[in-house]
C-alpha cells in the first residue's frame, strides 16, 4: 500500500486550512457586525435556535462521515458505492430530524410562534447537508483544492447576503433563513463537482468491497452517539442559559463561544487532513503510525496553547471595541473559554486515531462522561455565575475528557503513553 508524502499531506492540510481559516476570518468580520445589529437578547434567540439545530443535525448525519473516509481512503474502487449509499442514508437521517428538532421546539418551555420559524429556517440545512460525502471522496482522494473553492466561493456569497440584511434592516428570521441558504448553496456546488470536477471514481471492473447499509450504520452508531454527545457538550450551555438565565446572558455567551468556535477550524482542519495518512500508515507501518500521531499531537497541542494563551490577553480590549460595550461581558467568558480550544483539538486528534484502530467504542464513553459532566457543570455555575459559569463548565469538562479520561481506561491508557512518548512502539 503506498503511503503518502509529507509534501501531499502538508498539500492536503494547506488547502483545508486556507478554507477553515478564510472562513475564520470572513466569518469573524461577518458574525460581528451581525451581533452588533441583532444586539445580545436577539443573538440569544438566534444562538438557541442553532445550537439546537446543531444538536439534531449531528443526529442526521447518522456519525458514518468517518467510517466513509476511511473507506474511501482503502477502497477507493468502491467509491461510487459507497457515496451513494452514504447519500442515501443522510438524506433518511435528515427527513427524520428535521421532524424532530421542529416538534422539541414546539415542545420547549420558552418556545413561541418566532422559535418554530427559527428552527424550522436553519433545520431546512439538514436536506443539502449530505452532499458532503463528495467532499469525503475528494478527502480520501487528497485533493482538497476543489471542495475548498467551492465552499469559499459559497461562503462570500452568504457573507454578502448577510451584511445586506445588516443593511436593510432585515428582521431576526432572515438570519436564520441564511444558515440554510449556506448549506443549500454549498450542496449545489458540490453536486456540480461530483458531475463535471473530472475526479468521478472509475467504474469498477471486478470484485467490489463495500460496508453494507448494516454494517456502516453499525460502525457509525458509537461515532454518532459520541458525535452527539460532543455537539452536546459544545452547545447544552447556550440551551441550559436561555432556560435558567434569559436571553441576554445566551447572547453574551454566544458572543463569546462563537469566537472560540470559530477558532475550533484549525484543529477540525488538522484532523481530517492527518486521516487519510493515519488510515493507511496503520495498514502498513505500525512504528510510522505512532510517529504520525505524536507529530499530530504536537503540533495541534503547540498551535493552540499559543492561540489561547494570546487571546486570553487581549480579550478585555478586543471584545468592546469589535462588539460594543453591550457585549463587555463576553471578554470575561471569551478569556476562560478560549482556553477549551486546546482540549478540543488534543480530543479531535485523538478521536481520528481510534476511528482507524475500531475503537469508537472508547470515543463514545469518554464523550458519554464529558457531556455528563459538562451538562452537570452547567446547571450548577450557571444559576449563581450566569455566563461566565458556563465558560469554566466548559473549559473543565473538555480537559477532564483530553487529560484525564483516557488514563483511567486500560485500552486508551496504554496507547496515551505511547502518543505520549512515555512507551516504547510494539515490534514491528
Amino acid at each position: 500500500m503506498t503511503v503518502p508524502a509529507p509534501s501531499s499531506l502538508l498539500a492536503n492540510f494547506g488547502w483545508l486550512l486556507a478554507d477553515r481559516g478564510w472562513r475564520m476570518v470572513l466569518g469573524l468580520v461577518v458574525s460581528l457586525v451581525v451581533a452588533r445589529y441583532l444586539g445580545p437578547a436577539d443573538l440569544g434567540w438566534l444562538s438557541f435556535a442553532t445550537s439546537l439545530c446543531a444538536i439534531f443535525g449531528t443526529i442526521a448525519g447518522l456519525g458514518i462521515d468517518d467510517v466513509l473516509a476511511r473507506e474511501l481512503a482503502r477502497h477507493p474502487a468502491s467509491a461510487a458505492a459507497l457515496v451513494r449509499r452514504g447519500l442515501r442514508l443522510k438524506l433518511a437521517g435528515a427527513a427524520g430530524a428535521y421532524v424532530a428538532v421542529l416538534l422539541l421546539g414546539w415542545l420547549w418551555p420558552t418556545g413561541d410562534g418566532m422559535t418554530l420559524v427559527l428552527l424550522a429556517w436553519v433545520a431546512a440545512g439538514f436536506f443539502f447537508a449530505p452532499a458532503d460525502v463528495v467532499d469525503l471522496w475528494y478527502q480520501a482522494r487528497e485533493r482538497m483544492k476543489p471542495p475548498v473553492l467551492v465552499r469559499q466561493a459559497v461562503l462570500v456569497i452568504v457573507a454578502a447576503v448577510r451584511l445586506g440584511l445588516v443593511a436593510a434592516g432585515a428582521p431576526l428570521w432572515c438570519f436564520a433563513a441564511a444558515v440554510a441558504l449556506e448549506t443549500g448553496l454549498t450542496a449545489l456546488g458540490l453536486g456540480m463537482l461530483w458531475r463535471h470536477g473530472g475526479l468521478r471514481p472509475a467504474p469498477a471492473t471486478g470484485a467490489v468491497r463495500t460496508l453494507s447499509t448494516r454494517q456502516l450504520i453499525g460502525e457509525g452508531a458509537p461515532l454518532l452517539c459520541s458525535g452527539l454527545l460532543v455537539v452536546v457538550t459544545m452547545h447544552c450551555d447556550r440551551l441550559l442559559l436561555m432556560q435558567l438565565a434569559g436571553e441576554t446572558a445566551a447572547g453574551v455567551y454566544a458572543a463569546a463561544a462563537r469566537l472560540t468556535e470559530m477558532m475550533h477550524i484549525l484543529p477540525v482542519a488538522l484532523g481530517a487532513a492527518f486521516l487519510p495518512r493515519f488510515a493507511k500508515l496503520h495498514a502498513s507501518d505500525p512504528a510510522g503510525y505512532l510517529r504520525a500521531a505524536r507529530q499530530a499531537g504536537l503540533l495541534v497541542t503547540g498551535l493552540t496553547v499559543g492561540l489561547a494563551a494570546t487571546f486570553s490577553l487581549v480579550a478585555p480590549w478586543l471584545i468592546p471595541a469589535l462588539l460594543g460595550e453591550a457585549y463587555r461581558p463576553s471578554a470575561h467568558v471569551w478569556q476562560v473559554q478560549v482556553w477549551s480550544l486546546v482540549f478540543v483539538a488534543i480530543v479531535s486528534i485523538r478521536s481520528r486515531l481510534w476511528v482507524v484502530e475500531g475503537k469508537t467504542t472508547w470515543i463514545l464513553a469518554i464523550s458519554a462522561v464529558t457531556a455528563v459532566a459538562n451538562v452537570g457543570g452547567n446547571w450548577w455555575l450557571i444559576p449563581t455565575h450566569g455566563a461566565i459559569g458556563a465558560a469554566w463548565a466548559a473549559v473543565a469538562a473538555w480537559g477532564l475528557s483530553a487529560l484525564v479520561l483516557p488514563w483511567l481506561a486500560l485500552g486508551p491508557a496504554r496507547f496515551m503513553r505511547r502518543w505520549c512518548g512515555l512507551a516504547n512502539p510494539p515490534e514491528v
